[in-house]
């Protein structure tokens, strides 16, 4: 039997810069091997926005961070979800990156977490 686990990696909010989730990573990853995730921008603002989002895991072994899939650059309100299979280690973050002239992005990264 499965077990689905709902999962907030990035709550929603207005962001204006660069930034991450990794100060409040999604714990407990080690047994989850699908995931389920949407990245949702529910407004943009500004000249030229461009908003770029990764997920990526923590590597204990090496105490760093790497990706393990992206989002298509967004440019406008929308939505893209993703699902991925495999394995995901002990945390779970996203990193984002926005450019453009004063530009804000009110967006989230939520689903579920599928465990064997």
């Amino acid at each position: 039997m499965r077990y689905f686990r709902a999962i907030t990696v990035v709550p929603s909010a207005a962001r204006t810069a660069n930034g991450d989730s990794t100060t409040s990573p999604i714990l407990d990853m080690d047994l989850t091997n699908e995931l389920i995730l949407t990245l949702n921008v529910s407004a943009v603002s500004g000249g030229s926005p461009n908003l770029t989002v990764t997920l990526i895991y923590y590597d204990e072994n090496t105490d760093q961070w790497f990706p393990i899939a992206s989002y298509t650059a967004k440019t406008a309100v929308g939505q893209e979800t993703l699902r991925l299979s495999g394995i995901f280690g002990k945390k779970l973050a996203a990193k984002w990156t926005i450019t453009g002239t004063s530009v804000s992005f009110t967006f989230s990264v939520s689903g579920y977490a599928a465990e064997r």
